[in-house]
């Protein structure tokens, strides 16, 4: 709280903990060198080093910082549908692995090509959709090799 000016509500734990914020208010650093910049509000960096420059953000650890675990769950409440790669409650800047089953409870978007391996066990479309299908499960699709139309019904 070195630079600390007007800012309220601010709590620092730690040598040289929010030394760069003169007026945001109600922030929180803790750790060595953990740092509020940019005089925001309601943001909170954790760990040495860490440093958030935004509002109403978290920030854990420094730029070193190469995994964050949990032994629980994730969970976000907040509701916003994703139109885009940069929207939505989940936003990840780069490749995502999983080791288990997933769960898309809503649509699928696919922004570039996509590899199946394995097969799918039903397919179910409505009476306008389009599967598009290619040589092999594993070839990567970037145009596919046979289109057909059916209704649902047809499916069946």
């Amino acid at each position: 709280l070195y630079s600390n000016t007007t800012g309220n509500g601010n709590t620092a734990i730690g040598v040289f903990s929010m030394s760069n914020n003169t007026t945001g208010n109600y922030n929180t650093t803790l750790g060595y060198g953990a740092d509020i910049s940019g005089n925001v509000s309601n943001s909170t960096a954790i760990g040495y080093g860490a440093s958030a420059s935004t509002g109403n953000t978290i920030q854990l650890g420094n730029t070193s910082v190469s995994k964050v675990n949990t032994s629980g769950a994730f969970i976000s409440t907040y509701g916003t549908n994703s139109t885009s790669t940069t929207t939505g409650s989940l936003i990840i800047t780069g490749g995502a692995g999983f080791s288990g089953n997933s769960y898309i409870g809503g649509n699928l978007n696919v922004a570039g090509t996509s590899t199946q391996t394995g097969a799918a066990s039903q397919v179910q479309l409505p009476s306008t959709e389009q599967l598009h299908l290619a040589a092999s499960p594993t070839e990567q699709h970037q145009q596919p090799t046979t289109t057909l139309l059916k209704s649902q019904q047809q499916l069946t």
